[in-house]
Formats: C-alpha cells, structure tokens, sequence
C-alpha cells in the first residue's frame, strides 16, 4: 500500500509544479485566474489534461484500497506544509500570520511561485 501511496503523492507534485510552471510561463492578466473547472469531487484541473489525468490516477487509488481523502488543510496546514516541502522549513510567526489573513483567491498561488 504505501508504494501506491508514494506514487499518488510524487503525481501530487508532479501536478503542482505544472501548474506552477504554466501559469508562471503565461502573463498574469484577469483571465488567468478564470480558467479553472472542476471535476468530479470539485477538485480544479487548471484545464490542464496533465491534471486532470493525474487525478484520475489519485482517485483509483483511493478506490482501490477503499480510502477517501482527508478534510483540505486549513490555510495555516497549507502554508505550513509548502514551506516544508519546498523550502525545508517552517513559516515564521511573521510569514504565516500574514499568509492567513491575505483576502487574496490566488495567495496559494502567489506562495508557491514566490
């Protein structure tokens, strides 16, 4: 089970960093931010079939071995877990306050490419 796991998780990553890439790659204009749809379990594929595919992938392993997602991380979970991921520690009390109180739909975004 666990390298089923594995591999569901490296997709995971895979997928953000297509994401990542693509709308870095692409000029930030209004529209940008529209164009995402949702698929089964409302879970955006950025209109990417990369995405939507490695979804596809996510949601058979959880099918096969009868699992089901967890509840989404809060924001402070979320900013949390990519500063570990990507920077290999935690946010300070400064950096995560402020990712918490940011209004901002594309702070998740503008975190990851910052």
């Amino acid at each position: 089970m666990s390298r089923s796991l594995v591999f569901a998780f490296a997709l995971l990553v895979a997928s953000t960093s297509l994401v990542a890439a693509q709308d870095s790659a692409a000029p930030e204009s209004p529209s940008t931010e529209t164009r995402t749809t949702k698929t089964k379990g409302g879970v955006n594929d950025f209109n990417l079939a990369q995405v939507r595919t490695i979804n596809e992938q996510i949601r058979a392993v959880w099918s096969d071995y009868k699992m089901s997602p967890s509840a989404p991380a809060t924001d402070g979970e979320w900013c949390r877990r990519v500063f570990l991921d990507i920077i290999g520690r935690i946010p300070s009390v400064e950096e995560l306050n402020a990712f918490t109180s940011s209004r901002d739909p594309n702070k998740k975004l503008k975190l990851v490419n910052s």
